[in-house]
């Protein structure tokens, strides 16, 4: 059995381990960071395990280590995909409805095959992998984390809701992103989706997003070296950056990691540059 925990629950993860395996805290750290926490133990005990690790409120995930390893894969267009083209393809490969593939590669996070065995990952790799202007991408479904965003403005009612819900489940928002919760292990992500299915909540396994920076302001005067930047940054005229606001914004940047939209939301507060990094597939955030 594996017991994966986010960084931020560590210490109370090693505490549960500790306490209901028999061991010191030093072993309890030592085999949760070597993946092997709790191995040999019976159906029943991992089972038992697995209660007092959710009822705890640890975003936690325990699997049984003789199960065979499964890989969740995303197919996503890079940036200067002729997508029609990429999507045709797509679907003669897999013998898919060419609309459907559409639909899904444009989402958040891509088109997903989730929870492929070895051989099935290896196959569609080989398969999908030739086709030009493709991004595949891969991610372990029992260590993957994923975040939540809200799909549509939701009632006074729906918002208390939701928030309590996340609170209980001592979840956190990610304020750069938009992400109502972030940091999920899988299984309280869909505890949290399955009682809140009728909110239509996005989740998004977070190796599987990428985003797009919104420029939407800046701190003074367009200056000429300032526009010039932007007008050969985004092929938009000059003109177009003293119209700038959050509900008219201008698209910098396509496809970004996390981590290099977060350096680069940095970078250009620098600057002066007020930009909002939005998942990749939605125009915004509600």
């Amino acid at each position: 059995m594996r017991v994966v925990a986010p960084p931020r629950l560590r210490s109370l993860a090693v505490d549960v381990l500790a306490t209901n395996l028999g061991i010191d805290r030093s072993e309890a750290g030592l085999r949760l960071d070597t993946g092997m926490a709790a191995d040999r133990l019976s159906a029943d005990a991992a089972q038992r395990l697995r209660s007092i690790l959710s009822a705890a409120g640890l975003a936690v995930t325990v699997a049984d280590a003789r199960s065979p390893a499964r890989t969740s894969l995303s197919v996503q267009l890079s940036v200067w995909a002729d997508a029609p083209r990429v999507v045709r393809r797509l679907a003669m490969l897999l013998d898919r409805d060419a609309a459907g593939i559409a639909a899904s590669i444009a989402r958040p996070g891509g088109l997903v095959f989730p929870d492929l065995t070895s051989a099935e990952h290896t196959r569609l790799v080989a398969l999908l992998g030739r086709v030009r202007g493709t991004v595949l991408i891969s991610s372990d479904p029992e260590t993957a984390l994923f975040d939540l965003h809200v799909t549509r403005r939701l009632s006074a009612d729906e918002d208390h809701l939701l928030r309590t819900t996340l609170a209980m489940a001592g979840c956190r928002e990610d304020a750069l992103t938009g992400a109502v919760a972030t940091g999920l292990s899988r299984d309280l992500c869909d505890r949290i989706l399955s009682r809140l299915a009728h909110l239509g909540l996005l989740s998004v396994d977070q190796c599987f997003q990428r985003f797009d920076l919104l420029l939407t302001g800046t701190s003074g005067w367009v200056t000429r070296d300032l526009g010039d930047f932007l007008a050969a940054r985004t092929q938009q005229p000059r003109a177009r950056f003293e119209t700038l606001s959050a509900g008219s914004p201008v698209k910098l940047d396509l496809g970004l990691t996390a981590k290099v939209a977060r350096q680069f939301c940095a970078d250009y507060a620098a600057i002066g540059l007020f930009v909002r990094p939005v998942l990749s597939g939605r125009s915004g955030n509600p």
